[in-house]
């Protein structure tokens, strides 16, 4: 199975295969950037009138006027909304989902370029910055350049066998939750609107030789979004909740958040790079974090929300089969993460915490409100000049290990 903890969950649980419902196909047809897109190859083959509303869902209306507003769509003499460019829009929907900006992936070939693929904007900051090792239908490429003002990249055909990992800064601000509820020991889990911010500073390239891996740092653009997220806010009694007097909770969150976020991938269809996890320590009450890398959120967050004892339980089954000391990639070890703050015993104490406390709100719904652990409309951290901090610590441990 090699280092993917999922094949290794299956092979310690085959019996998951045949007894476990069937994954979940994740479809958000009402996602913004997915209706835009819809609306615009539906106009190229019909004109639209607001009638249809009742095909497309209460966005149809919001969404037809921005597109109205760019010019991605015109009214004709009836008022139906038509598409008047050139050429068939379809063929330029990505089916990776989104509607951002995407970059093209050229490859050296003699005089002339090859083109390989379009990746869009966020995939290519986390996997095809300059030094990247990218994989593409099982063929190894090293990036050579990345050109922001045309969105080109440009490739050559690697030959060794080795790896890369971006390190990335995340900062998170939260909307009030859409949904949210508190267990009967104050933990609050809610769901909802953010606004995140990322950064690739940095890169890890691994060898299967065996050495420690070498740091480099990269220089690519930060990039903003509105999307959805999972977050699930601990109070300040978690070091006696969980009879870890003396420790810090944080090492205990943080794997818990490592490990949820392996397993999350069981529950349905599609891709380990659609979300992303994050652990924050918020001045004594951690947070944990998952939210939807698609612009707009693409509805990994919310299967997460309506999931959550189950892929605690995957998580707690995941840690404790594991046959490690400390932690390592297959339980509680995140390749992307620096893994400073891990605590492997601490997070299978949390998780099962955790999954009590949903099992005793799933018997008794009523909860008491209390004051939100999760600040809400609060950054959590002060982006740039977090940024520039971050880098610094990272360039000197590039200087100290090339």
């Amino acid at each position: 199975t090699g280092a993917d903890p999922i094949g290794r969950f299956i092979l310690n649980n085959p019996e998951r295969l045949l007894n476990q419902p069937p994954e979940e196909a994740i479809v958000n047809p009402s996602q913004r950037s997915i209706l835009s897109q819809h609306l615009i190859c539906a106009a190229s083959e019909l004109p639209l009138s607001k009638h249809d509303q009742i095909f497309f869902g209460e966005e149809f209306l919001e969404v037809s006027q921005e597109l109205l507003a760019r010019a991605d769509l015109d009214k004709d003499e009836a008022g139906s909304l038509v598409y008047t460019r050139r050429g068939k829009p379809q063929f330029g929907v990505s089916l990776s989902g989104g509607s951002e900006a995407s970059y093209n992936i050229e490859v050296e070939k003699d005089s002339k370029n090859r083109h390989l693929e379009a990746l869009p904007a966020q995939r290519a900051m986390r996997e095809a910055h300059v030094g990247a090792i990218y994989h593409h239908q099982g063929v190894a490429y090293r990036i050579k350049s990345v050109n922001h003002k045309e969105l080109k990249i440009l490739a050559a055909i690697e030959k060794s066998s080795n790896f890369t990992v971006s390190a990335a800064l995340k900062s998170v601000m939260f909307d009030p939750p859409t949904e949210s509820y508190v267990t009967s020991s104050g933990i609050e889990v809610g769901w909802g609107r953010a606004n995140v911010i990322e950064a690739v500073v940095g890169f890890k390239e691994y060898s299967f030789k065996g050495t420690e891996p070498r740091r480099y740092n990269v220089d690519f653009p930060s990039r903003s979004y509105a999307t959805e997220t999972l977050a699930i806010g601990f109070n300040g009694d978690l070091e006696l909740a969980i009879n870890a007097e003396g420790c810090d909770p944080f090492l205990g969150t943080h794997s818990a958040e490592h490990a949820i976020s392996k397993v999350l991938p069981l529950l349905y269809i599609s891709d380990r790079r659609d979300f992303q996890s994050l652990s924050l320590k918020n001045q004594g009450s951690p947070i944990i974090a998952l939210y939807d890398l698609t612009e707009g959120g693409a509805g990994v967050s919310k299967l997460g929300f309506n999931n959550l004892e189950r892929l605690c339980d995957n998580a707690i089954q995941l840690v404790s089969a594991c046959d490690c000391s400390f932690g390592c990639p297959y339980c509680v070890l995140d390749p992307s993460c620096k893994n400073d703050d891990i605590d492997k015993d601490l997070g299978l104490t949390v998780l099962r915490y955790l999954r009590d406390e949903l099992v005793r709100k799933r018997d008794f719904p009523k909860s008491t409100p209390t004051a939100s652990l999760i600040p809400y409309g609060k950054t959590q951290t002060e982006g740039e000049q977090l940024k520039d901090e971050f880098t610094k610590q990272w360039m000197s441990r590039v200087r100290g290990r090339t």
